[in-house]
């Protein structure tokens, strides 16, 4: 796929990414059970796919659950998309104008949404965009598809081997493939303070 497709194409259903100038918001009661089930999910997932490295292959994980992966030139704010319609394999597009690790983790969030929203619907399309905050309000499924995608590239198991290797979060971010920015977003969620990583 090589067309460049403008955000309105893909306006239908969309969802917007966090970035790290603003701090991740507490979240308690329901939404909380939405990403704790995200986080399960993609446990199982990642239990169920080969390894052979720190760094999760979302891309491999995606074709094993036969969503098939591509990329296309897209407007700088968007993301990627998530396509699924009856008779048609499923497919995640990827904004080829991004960085590789950038398009991991779209790749991982379109992974979560496929996964909380086939079990549900045989059609569905929505894009996500990327503007600097997390859209509020928003449906579930973006909720869950951050933790999902967060949870499924840098599994919490890794982090605190890493943690008690005094590991710091820009070596983190190398070893998982992902922007620094996930990586400390990711920390925070978790409960661990990036000031004190890699000290004695």
């Amino acid at each position: 796929m090589s067309t460049t497709v403008g955000p309105e194409a893909l306006r239908q259903s969309h969802t917007k990414v966090q970035t790290s100038r603003w701090s991740p918001v507490e979240v308690t009661g329901m939404r909380s059970k939405v990403k704790k089930r995200a986080e399960n999910d993609a446990l199982r997932v990642l239990k169920r796919s080969f390894r052979d490295s720190i760094a999760v292959e979302p891309v491999g994980i995606a074709e094993r659950l036969g969503v098939q992966v591509r990329e296309a030139k897209f407007d700088e704010r968007i993301l990627g998309g998530l396509f699924l319609k009856p008779g048609v394999d499923p497919k995640v597009v990827l904004n080829r104008r991004h960085s590789f690790f950038r398009r991991r983790v779209t790749c991982a969030l379109e992974i979560g949404h496929y996964v909380h929203m086939s079990a549900t619907v045989d059609e569905y399309k929505r894009a996500d965009l990327y503007d600097g905050c997390e859209e509020i309000g928003g449906e579930s499924d973006g909720e869950y598809a951050h933790e999902f995608a967060r949870s499924l590239l840098m599994p919490e198991e890794d982090i605190k081997i890493f943690v008690d290797l005094r590991v710091d979060d820009l070596e983190m971010a190398v070893r998982f493939r992902v922007p620094r920015e996930e990586m400390r977003i990711r920390l925070k969620n978790l409960g661990i303070r990036v000031s004190e990583l890699g000290t004695v």
